[in-house]
């Protein structure tokens, strides 16, 4: 009997020993993506405000947020500015940023070391003389390179990418789909959604259309 007990107490022993070991270690497992949020949600910001957003209007732009992989992403950007440029100049008027607030922001951890940011940025601008206001949804693709995280891929639902992508405001690109800008096998020569030249006559053309129903008045 005291066998037995002796027995069953080490078990006892050995149970305890194994959670005191699995608990910290999980602990640290788990902190393992969370000591990635803050750092990607800054970046996230600065990517999006200054390089990203339809307000990110200069001819040049840094790539030290961006991942050493990030080209179709780079290019994704240059074409985004362009279509905006382009609208600038049909419609005669430009955005002036006033102010932008980063809402409802979220931070996923996808479980193969990459991480997502998600947020809505309300901005309020002045479009040529008239005050204005828009909330746009934003989501930023991360991987971590030497220790820091870079942007890979994005994708936003703003007047730049849905005229791009889209030819019209808001019908794809709320899903905010980046899949195309990864890199790998399947995409190493898969073309970019959308051609700029296209997108540039679509905007001229719809914005040059006259009022509905347009034409001459019946009668």
């Amino acid at each position: 009997m005291k066998k037995l007990l002796l027995i069953g107490g080490g078990l006892v022993l050995v149970a305890l020993a194994a959670a005191f070991c699995i608990g910290p270690y999980s602990s640290f497992a788990k902190s393992d993506d969370s000591e990635w949020k803050e750092p990607c949600l800054k970046t996230a910001r600065n990517f999006i405000l200054n390089d990203f957003c339809d307000f990110a209007q200069d001819k040049e732009f840094s790539t030290d947020n961006l991942s050493k992989n990030a080209q179709k992403l780079q290019q994704f950007v240059k074409d985004k500015r362009a279509m905006n440029l382009y609208r600038c100049e049909v419609v005669g008027r430009k955005y002036v940023l006033e102010k932008a607030t980063f809402e409802d922001e979220k931070f996923i951890a996808n479980g193969d070391g990459t991480y997502d940011v998600t947020m809505f940025v309300d901005f309020s601008f002045y479009d040529g003389k008239e005050h204005a206001s828009v909330c746009n949804p934003y989501k930023v693709h991360f991987v971590i390179e030497e220790g820091v995280p870079k942007v890979l891929a994005a994708m936003a639902d703003d007047t730049g990418a849905s005229w791009l992508i889209d030819g019209a405001y808001g019908n794809t690109t709320h899903k905010l789909d980046y899949g195309w800008q990864l890199p790998g096998k399947k995409n190493k020569k898969a073309a970019a959604p959308y051609d700029l030249e296209k997108a540039k006559k679509e905007l001229k053309a719809e914005l040059e259309a006259p009022p509905w129903p347009g034409g001459k008045e019946e009668g």
